[in-house]
């Protein structure tokens, strides 16, 4: 998964996470011993912030707003099916993560230039 994000961002795609988490769980996952986290991504939308969980379609709504884009204009992916299920409700286009190759294919399909 990490090629292929690395490809994704290489290419000038912005790259977001929508995580239902608490303080605790981020600034842990902050502190520098998971790499690059959060620095690899350009919007971070957190639930304990945004007051909003996933699947609740707000979540996805004000992930959106906080990207500064239309909720049709951001690709979502998730490995729950009611998460996917949810944000296509919100109006976000949205798949299930199965695999990495998968999801190449997926951003393919919506013309995500990448050299993967």
């Amino acid at each position: 998964m990490k090629p292929l994000v690395a490809a994704v961002m290489a290419a000038r795609w912005k790259v977001g996470i929508l995580s239902n988490t608490n303080t605790w769980h981020w600034e842990f996952l902050s502190d520098g011993r998971f790499g690059p986290v959060p620095g690899a991504f350009d919007v971070i939308a957190l639930s304990y912030e945004l007051k909003a969980m996933k699947p609740d379609p707000a979540a996805y709504l004000k992930a959106a707003e906080l990207a500064g884009v239309a909720p049709g204009d951001i690709f979502y992916v998730d490995d729950m099916p009611d998460n996917v299920v949810a944000a296509r409700e919100a109006g976000l286009d949205a798949v299930q993560y199965t695999s990495t190759h998968d999801l190449a294919i997926e951003l393919r399909k919506r013309d995500v230039g990448m050299n993967y």
